[in-house]
């Protein structure tokens, strides 16, 4: 006799009926989920809005152009200029087109941007947090435009319709909360006398330990920043970012700076990028709080060199 749970047990007549069933139930679901709160990157995402009014200077980036770059301190550099921190934490080069082209339609684009992301974000995907997190419909589009990365983009629409899809790390972490309760445990004391910033070449993150390179879709959608930026006349000052000793000492034997400033050189062939910094400057490991971004104090100082340097290029 067939288990009652077993989905067996339905009338073999009608086999769409447990397709039927399972859909609806996966609906009903959905629908109840969304009225949870979304997860940390995803609300940070809706969070970023644009200027009220249109910048002078706009810094774009990911998360260490967001802390590392303060927003007085250049525009004490920049004559008091109204300077607006548009990067957002968490993204890669395919995000600044999507936000540039809202503020252009909004009426509220800058007058210049200063670009700062992260290379390592060039190699990485995050086609499905774009399209599922930050994407509007219609700019959906834009990206399938591309004809690159398709699966990661429908992934990503699919992400756009399902709660559990956009927060599934958030969920697979409620599962595995008690083994990691059980690791913080045994290892509580070497996790809270960790240092702030790696020491050594092995601790730096694997991503920062790899050759300069960049995915075609981060790319194709670079160019579409670059030109549209380009085209409404607005200039680009593409500057790098500090790093630790460890991280700058874990990319020489790939000779990643000489590639990434052959890559900012084909920009500023090509979109007539100016860059502002080529070098990335190597601040002491009490100046970081962990591999990438800078404490405060350190932030202040890179920006008010990164002030005068732009103010003597103006």
């Amino acid at each position: 006799m067939p288990s009652p749970s077993s989905i067996f047990s339905f009338d073999r007549r009608n086999p769409v009926l447990p397709v039927v069933i399972f859909a609806t139930l996966v609906v009903v679901m959905e629908a109840a989920f969304s009225f949870l709160p979304d997860n940390d990157v995803v609300q940070r995402l809706h969070a970023s809005g644009l200027p009220s009014t249109a910048p002078d200077w706009q810094i774009m980036g990911d998360s260490v152009a967001k802390s590392g770059i303060v927003e007085t301190q250049l525009s004490d550099c920049l004559d008091h200029k109204l300077v607006f921190n548009a990067a957002i934490s968490g993204t890669g080069p395919d995000f600044p087109y999507f936000t540039l082209k809202r503020e252009l339609d909004a009426g509220v684009a800058p007058k210049a941007i200063v670009y700062a992301p992260s290379p390592h974000t060039f190699a990485s995907r995050r086609v499905a947090l774009l399209v599922g997190g930050y994407c509007t419909w219609p700019e959906v589009g834009d990206v399938f435009a591309t004809r690159a990365e398709s699966t990661e983009t429908l992934y990503g629409v699919l992400c756009k319709l399902s709660y559990t899809l956009r927060n599934r790390e958030k969920i697979g972490g409620l599962f595995k909360a008690s083994v990691a309760d059980e690791v913080q445990e045994e290892y509580g004391g070497k996790i809270k006398n960790a240092p702030h910033c790696p020491l050594t070449v092995a601790q730096v993150l694997p991503q920062l330990r790899k050759p300069f390179s960049v995915l075609k879709f981060n790319g194709l959608m670079l160019d579409k920043f670059l030109q549209l930026a380009g085209d409404n006349h607005i200039p680009v000052y593409w500057t790098t970012m500090p790093v630790p000793p460890a991280v700058h000492e874990s990319r020489e034997p790939y000779a990643f700076d000489e590639n990434y400033q052959a890559f900012l050189a084909d920009m500023h062939d090509r979109y007539g990028v100016t860059v502002v910094l080529k070098d990335f400057p190597v601040y002491d490991n009490q100046s970081f709080r962990d591999s990438l971004h800078m404490n405060h104090q350190a932030a202040e100082r890179f920006s008010q060199f990164l002030g005068d340097k732009l103010a003597n290029l103006k």
